[in-house]
């Protein structure tokens, strides 16, 4: 005997030499379901005919019998196979869809973290342009300061009582 099993060939139409291993996609497996489902219909009205014969030819009954066994077997493997290219076909279109969900959610974070990039932006302008006028305001007073000392003393002792009191005032309460 030999050591190596055989796998039959199972034809889906052996006229074409049309096998199971033959088919592709869902669409293949799809015509192949419908030939098979006419070729089972065929071999089914054939067996139906020979019951009828008044003589049954054994033999011709047997080989039409295996025919639509094998064809039944072609039909379950078909199936098989269109279950699995669908398998195949969801899990493509789940990873898509994955792929897709993040992508999105990549670009909305991207976008709030842009948004609060362009927040931290404004702010800090904000905050330069409040130091720079703070140093104007300091700079102005200094010279109003400057320039009432110089020309203005008793102005500007009046100012220096006035500052201190109104800091002795804020500071108790």
């Amino acid at each position: 005997m030999d050591a190596e099993a055989t796998v039959p060939v199972v034809y889906i139409d052996p006229s074409d030499d049309w096998t199971v291993d033959d088919l592709q996609t869902v669409e293949d497996c799809d015509e192949a379901i419908a030939f098979l489902t006419g070729a089972i219909s065929s071999i089914e009205a054939k067996l139906s005919d020979l019951r009828a014969e008044p003589e049954l030819d054994r033999d011709l009954y047997s080989r039409t019998f295996a025919a639509r066994r094998w064809k039944h077997e072609a039909m379950r493997l078909v199936r098989i196979k269109r279950g699995q290219f669908l398998t195949e076909k969801e899990q493509r279109a789940k990873a898509e869809r994955r792929a897709a969900y993040e992508l999105k959610l990549a670009q909305e974070q991207a976008a709030k973290a842009a948004e609060k990039a362009e927040r931290i932006r404004l702010n800090a302008e904000k905050i330069e342009r409040q130091k720079a006028e703070k140093a104007e305001r300091d700079r102005t007073s200094r010279l109003i300061c400057s320039f009432l000392k110089h020309h203005h003393p008793e102005i500007y002792q009046q100012a220096v009582q006035f500052a201190e009191s109104f800091q002795t005032t804020e500071k108790a309460a």
